[in-house]
């Protein structure tokens, strides 16, 4: 899962502070309900420190407490996805699937990480399926994540057009997201249209650099036979990232 993911997570079903130390629930004070809400916070909190263990003792209790809990299920087929058990994750999955309201927002944004899980482990077919679910959502407010993940599940599939109209629709409803121009450049390249995958890259790096992207930008540069500025990156990515991989290959 992208961080961008993960934010949009936490942000929609939590709303925590940092925490110090261990942290106690009172299992005498509240309702089952907030009880089970009390732990998935928590976990939430462990899950975003990647203290996997923890995250799961969490999510445990907040079940034992409400089964039918939507962020805890969700959060438990994440933990599980992190901890690299595909099908217990999926299990979890599916209960969230059938648990969610399609009156809420959290509605489309299952079925989007739901459709990633699924084209991570190649079944892209299904993940399709939950992608196109999360676009027709009217209540989605996250249309062009989902397209930039239904974008990159194609292009890992080598299907360039239908990843290149997706990440179209993205920009045209975000057009300064990083990733996705990222993702676009890289597509260019591949399919060697070279002075679109310059323009892209040029557009992700007035927002961001990175030892990927300049490295992108200088094979893209080559690509184009422009050395002099090639070398001008090789010298950035250099200079910025001596310790990357990236520099130590250029």
């Amino acid at each position: 899962m992208t961080k961008q993911l993960l934010r949009i997570f936490l942000v929609t079903i939590l709303h925590i502070s940092l925490l110090s130390g261990c942290v106690a629930i009172n299992k005498k004070a509240g309702s089952d309900g907030q009880i089970a809400k009390a732990n998935v916070d928590l976990a939430s909190e462990y899950f975003r420190k990647n203290q996997l263990n923890y995250a799961l003792e969490n999510l445990k209790k907040a079940l034992s407490h409400n089964p039918d809990s939507v962020d805890g299920n969700t959060l438990m087929a994440l933990v599980y996805e992190r901890l690299d058990q595909p099908e217990k994750a999926e299990n979890y999955f599916k209960i969230a699937e059938n648990l969610v309201s399609t009156e809420t927002s959290s509605y489309s944004y299952i079925h989007n990480i739901y459709g990633t899980f699924l084209c991570k482990n190649g079944r892209t077919e299904e993940a399709a399926e939950h992608f196109e679910i999360a676009l027709d959502d009217k209540l989605n407010q996250n249309r062009e994540v989902v397209m930039e993940n239904a974008g990159f599940c194609e292009f890992q599939q080598q299907e360039y057009s239908k990843a290149e109209e997706y990440f179209r629709e993205a920009l045209k409803l975000s057009p300064g997201t990083p990733g996705v121009l990222f993702k676009m450049a890289k597509l260019q390249f591949v399919i060697k249209n070279y002075l679109s995958a310059r323009a892209y890259i040029q557009r992700y790096h007035d927002l961001n650099n990175a030892p990927e992207s300049l490295a992108l930008a200088i094979d893209i540069e080559r690509a184009l036979d422009v050395e002099p500025e090639a070398i001008k990156l090789i010298e950035k990515l250099r200079k910025s990232f001596p310790n990357s991989k990236q520099a130590q290959l250029y």
